[in-house]
């Protein structure tokens, strides 16, 4: 229960069926029945109970009920067997409709009958009653809650616009969220600024005015809370009831702060502000400004004035009429227009000769009412409204191309798909989370250019069909699960671009459905004649069953040099070369890495002035039998031999000595 740690000081109920403490705390207004949670100050040290409310999960961290009060003193039950004889109105008590009994998310610390249903609300059993002869004993379940949809925000503005006004069925304390009883009550203008700017001020206003409080009289504090204030607007004096006055300062050059409500039936006759008239008096669209108002027999000069709240219709005991100019017969009537009755007088005047039948006598208050049913009458204040799908939801969407998946974890962008072989819901991925609030980031990211059709990935104006532009090698991957799965990458990586497969598959290069080169781990395959211009470097062998031509250039190895006393690596090379600079011996040893039928060269040349005795390994056999032993002072000596076989080099030599 994060944000609700406490230190559970308990004491075992004296029935030993729960857990259950007594606590002080100051002022805490609870009652029996009040569902609390627990909320840390700042430091984490203490904190306080609170009430309760399913309306979200923070909201919703009940840690117990409240049994009885006793002044500052409480008892509360954690869990277990609780007393719900005292259970008031207030908490949704008396506990006797439903055996389970639910967190109210509409009155706070209460208790609801019936689980919650809107989006966002948490449903959280708290008590469930024991049947039979305890009627009034319930057990402390506080079961965990399950939040219902979530909470996404949506508008309404085309399904109920702001100003709509429609019968509401039920009661006056549980109006929807987002609407407002139309009985003449206030709308925040800061809080539903869309209600201000659709409705404005023709069903009544407050108005808020800074005021010089030196008055034309001199006089500071004259106007009070419930007198009437004045101010002459268009040349029509509009009169306005003080519902807030408040000095900063006094005497000359003070000031202070009045809330004013004009009375929208001024000037109606009859009681409950009815006419038969028209709706003089009525001040729709005068509303008061910064000249002077008048209240008693003062003058204030305000600074400035600021309409604080829109009212909403008042109609109760009314009906609605089409506004519009005068059609026909019918007189036309302005927005906001209040008039009619419910009664009349009925002036009825005898015959008198003339032929023209009428009654005699006064028949009065004539019942005008045509049969009805009352209702309330509500208003949409605001455009936007918390949504969530609830129940069974069915829709269907083209899924050509889209790949559901298993994944234990739910998040943003995210489509939750049934899979009826499974017989379990998957996840959709289709972003791995939304965009963000302004969206440039996400489009700097990714974009779909439908103009030139390209996909741009790291960069928001593709240059190619598909363009991937990130640090850190960025690469495409394309994967085969058929049998033994095998990876090809393509990557661009430190100034070079790579194709390579992951594991030691083969790399097949070819066109029109044939292979023409396969490359494996240690080995490229050649499938068809195949023409390099330029050099052709090879590091490893060269395996063919054609020729190798040289149409222009040459065929040759690396030289490498040849080491006394030490044995040539065949692979390094085709030719091995050492010069000698001093006077002595040179041992040629026996060859290794060797491959039949290739050929080698061994090339000793002699820089010095006295002869250089060699000592030749039993592997090289030269022709016959004569094996050169020395190589003469300042000449070169060219050992050339064949690998018939490993350890078997048949070799000739010659030597240069002019």
């Amino acid at each position: 229960m994060a944000g609700s740690a406490f230190n559970l000081t308990t004491g075992i109920g004296s029935d030993g069926k729960s857990t259950r403490a007594t606590k002080t705390q100051i002022g805490h207004g609870f009652s029996a029945g009040s569902v609390l949670r627990y909320v840390q100050n700042a430091v984490g040290n203490t904190g306080d109970f609170q009430l309760a409310t399913a309306d979200s999960t923070v909201n919703a961290e009940v840690v117990g009920v409240v049994e009885s009060v006793s002044a500052n003193e409480f008892t509360i039950v954690y869990q277990g067997e609780i007393d719900t004889s005292n259970f008031g109105s207030d908490v949704g008590g008396p506990l006797t409709v439903s055996d389970v009994w639910f967190l109210d998310p509409g009155v706070s610390g209460g208790l609801t009958a019936y689980a919650p249903t809107s989006g966002g609300n948490v449903v959280k059993p708290i008590i469930t009653l024991v049947s039979g002869a305890n009627d009034d004993i319930g057990l402390v379940t506080n079961f965990v809650g399950t939040v219902i949809g979530g909470e996404n925000t949506v508008s309404l503005a085309s399904v109920h616009p702001v100003g709509e006004i429609i019968p509401w069925g039920g009661e006056t304390y549980n109006i929807p969220d987002g609407w407002q009883l139309c009985d003449g009550g206030t709308v925040d203008t800061t809080t539903y600024p869309e209600y201000y700017t659709t409705v404005g001020t023709k069903f009544g206003y407050e108005a808020t005015l800074v005021l010089n409080t030196q008055g034309d009289t001199g006089t500071v504090g004259i106007m009070t809370v419930g007198a009437t204030a004045s101010q002459s607007i268009s040349s029509t004096q509009v009169d306005a009831s003080v519902i807030s006055y408040t000095e900063t300062a006094s005497g000359a050059g003070g000031s202070a702060t009045v809330v004013l409500s004009p009375d929208i039936t001024t000037g109606f006759t009859g009681h409950r502000g009815e006419t038969s008239g028209d709706n003089t008096g009525y001040p729709h669209g005068l509303v008061f400004d910064t000249s002077t108002l008048s209240c008693g027999t003062s003058g204030y000069v305000p600074s400035s004035r600021t309409v604080s709240a829109a009212k909403t219709p008042d109609m109760r005991a009314r009906v609605p009429l089409g506004a519009g100019v005068t059609h026909g017969t019918f007189d036309g009537y302005t927005a906001g227009q209040m008039g009619g009755a419910e009664d009349a007088d009925i002036l009825n005047i005898s015959d008198g000769g003339s032929g023209v039948y009428a009654y005699v006598g006064t028949a009065t208050n004539a019942n005008l009412r045509q049969p009805y049913i009352a209702t309330h009458y509500i208003t949409r204040i605001t455009s936007t409204a918390k949504a969530a799908l609830i129940g069974d939801v069915t829709f269907n969407i083209e899924d050509d191309g889209l790949t559901d998946h298993d994944t234990g974890i739910k998040s943003d962008g995210d489509t939750l798909v049934w899979d009826s072989a499974a017989s379990k819901y998957k996840n959709l991925k289709i972003f791995d989370s939304y965009p963000g609030t302004d969206g440039s980031g996400f489009e700097a990211g990714f974009v779909i250019d439908t103009t030139n059709t390209r996909i741009g990935i790291g960069d928001n104006n593709p240059e190619k069909d598909i363009h991937i532009k990130k640090a850190n090698t960025p690469t495409i991957r394309l994967e085969d699960t058929t049998g033994t799965a095998v990876k090809l990458d393509l990557f661009a990586n430190d100034g070079t671009g790579h194709v390579r497969t992951t594991s030691t598959h083969p790399l097949k290069l070819g066109q029109a459905g044939v292979n023409c080169v396969v490359v494996n781990a240690s080995l490229i395959e050649m499938l068809y004649p195949t023409t390099f211009t330029g050099n052709v470097n090879v590091t490893g062998t060269v395996d063919t069953t054609g020729n190798i031509v040289a149409n222009t250039g040459q065929v040759y190895s690396t030289a490498a040099t040849l080491v006394h006393n030490t044995n040539p690596q065949m692979d390094e090379g085709n030719v091995h070369i050492v010069t000698l600079d001093t006077a002595g011996e040179f041992i040629l040893k026996n060859p290794q890495e060797e491959v039949a039928g290739a050929m080698y060269s061994f090339v000793i040349v002699n820089s010095t002035s006295a002869p250089i005795t060699l000592d030749i390994g039993d592997q090289y056999f030269f022709a016959n039998g004569i094996k050169p032993n020395i190589v003469r002072a300042n000449s070169e000596l060219v050992i050339s031999a064949v690998c018939l076989s490993l350890h078997n080099l048949l070799c000739t030599w010659a030597e240069d000595f002019s």
